[in-house]
């Protein structure tokens, strides 16, 4: 491991656009720090590992997000997959399927606690957000040909649904949306090794990260 290398720092200034309390986007300080992303900490191969932190912060009546974007394409079909870990604290992770003309085809929302892996399937984007008390501390891995698209979370301020304090809320947005899916967080790994682990001794078990037609 390359050690904790400076984190870029994601300001409210960069998503004051994507919050669902505009009251509070408008008066809140624009150099706030909403989240810290430690890049490339460790490599093998075309995967990176990078480390995401995330403070108990809340956004007016919105709890702390990252900005969300889709995967570039690996292949005709296919964006490249990501792979996240909870580290510390706990998350929630909403992902976004597009369809034909831009619609929203599915909808999904997984709660994450330290310890778990969750795969970010091709052609969803997603968001990550900490609803908890406690900092948030999450790894992912991700093949370094992948690059992040937030051109669709900016144009329509935000993904599909925005967690409030009241619950989850239609970003009015999006024309149409279906209702959210709940699914328990998984990855097709092994659970007893860490992703830094996997990465290290067994890279092989993450190839998919550049091939998604394996998964």
């Amino acid at each position: 491991m390359k050690g904790i290398v400076e984190p870029s720092i994601r300001r409210l200034e960069e998503m004051q656009d994507l919050l669902y309390d505009r009251l509070y986007a408008r008066k809140a300080p624009p150099d706030l720090a909403l989240y810290y992303m430690h890049r490339a900490i460790a490599e093998r191969g075309t995967l990176r590992y990078d480390i995401t932190v995330i403070p108990p912060l809340m956004l007016g009546s919105e709890y702390n997000k990252t900005m969300g974007h889709y995967h570039s394409m690996a292949r005709k079909d296919l964006s490249y997959p990501e792979v996240y870990e909870v580290l510390h604290g706990k998350a929630t992770y909403i992902l976004q399927k597009k369809g034909k003309q831009g619609r929203i085809d599915d909808v999904i929302v997984m709660d994450a606690k330290a310890g778990d892996k969750i795969l970010m399937p091709p052609n969803y984007g997603h968001v990550t957000i900490n609803r908890s008390n406690s900092t948030l501390f999450m790894a992912n891995v991700i093949s370094e040909r992948c690059k992040s698209d937030y051109s669709d979370y900016k144009r329509l301020k935000g993904a599909a649904y925005y967690l409030t304090e009241d619950g989850f809320v239609k970003n009015p947005n999006y024309k149409k949306l279906p209702k959210i899916r709940k699914q328990k967080p998984h990855a097709p790994l092994n659970k007893r090794l860490t992703l830094y682990e996997l990465l290290k001794t067994n890279p092989g078990s993450l190839k998919f990260l550049d091939k998604p037609q394996l998964l």
